[in-house]
């Protein structure tokens, strides 16, 4: 009898705050985030078998693969022959700052270890640093106060209330190095500690308030739309609105699922548009 294949949900993330703090010496930039995964998630169907395969149901596939990128970095780190069969259907738009790739990687990281168990916890973790920034927060997706270049996490304890959001973004992308090769330093800084408390005690109004990305104003100089978006986001009752990562998506934080859908009918023009709640 044929074996049936571990299903994983890979989630999105959200940069609820951005902030650039410098570039440090060894060219990267440090960062100060915080991070919340949300309902927007691709699936990710897993067999083990003594090859790597990755098929992709719905896109073609990318021109660098992470998906299989981390399945080959957790088999080299066991030292063994280790494979899988993964089939991939994508919902998470590519460049758009919400972390897709990197949400698939981490996923394929969680699935090995269910099959072969073959890495410690804090090897499995340094896998994960080595395949991207973005990558250690989504093996765990859970709210976090992130920093360094995305491999300090400090989890957060939240209550149960869902946040939630609605989610736009246009055609175009945006490549995240080319944007963080026009930044010029210093950016402006939103208060992140405010808003940390304020995600910890559900108190949407001060959240709403001090979301912010310091890399949206050099994103909406070469791609307007992004600006144009927040705008409308906000004309149509969000308590506060922001992109997200490199963009080019922009969320708004809604008081609940009927205010977010209500913005989502009234925001007709975006090539995506997508509700969706914390995690």
């Amino acid at each position: 009898m044929n074996e049936s294949p571990m299903l994983m949900s890979a989630p999105a993330k959200l940069n609820l705050c951005l902030n650039v703090k410098h570039r440090r010496a060894d060219g990267y930039h440090e960062l100060d985030m915080l991070n919340l995964a949300v309902s927007l998630c691709d699936t990710l169907e897993f067999m083990p078998a003594k090859t790597i395969e990755v098929s992709y149901k719905n896109l073609a596939p990318p021109k660098f693969d992470l998906i299989a990128a981390a399945a080959n970095a957790y088999a080299q780190k066991s030292s063994k022959q280790l494979g899988c069969r993964i089939g991939v259907f994508k919902r998470i738009p590519e460049q758009a700052g919400l972390g897709g790739g990197s949400a698939d990687a981490a996923a394929v990281l969680r699935l090995m270890q269910a099959a072969y168990n073959a890495l410690s916890s804090s090897a499995l973790f340094e896998v994960a640093r080595s395949l991207g920034a973005d990558v250690p927060f989504c093996l765990y997706s859970l709210a976090c106060r992130v920093g360094g270049i995305g491999e300090k996490l400090k989890p957060l304890a939240l209550n149960n209330t869902k946040l939630w959001f609605l989610i736009i973004k246009p055609k175009e992308g945006i490549k995240t190095a080319e944007l963080f090769s026009y930044l010029k330093l210093p950016v402006e800084y939103k208060n992140i500690n405010l808003a940390e408390r304020a995600l910890i005690n559900g108190d949407l109004k001060t959240l709403g308030e001090q979301l912010g990305n310091s890399l949206e104003p050099a994103a909406s100089e070469r791609l307007p739309k992004i600006r144009q978006y927040h705008g409308r986001l906000m004309e149509a009752g969000a308590l506060g609105a922001s992109m997200t990562g490199s963009g080019s998506a922009v969320f708004g934080l809604f008081k609940d699922e009927a205010a977010a859908k209500s913005a989502q009918s009234k925001i007709q023009e975006a090539a995506f548009s997508f509700v969706c709640h914390s995690l």
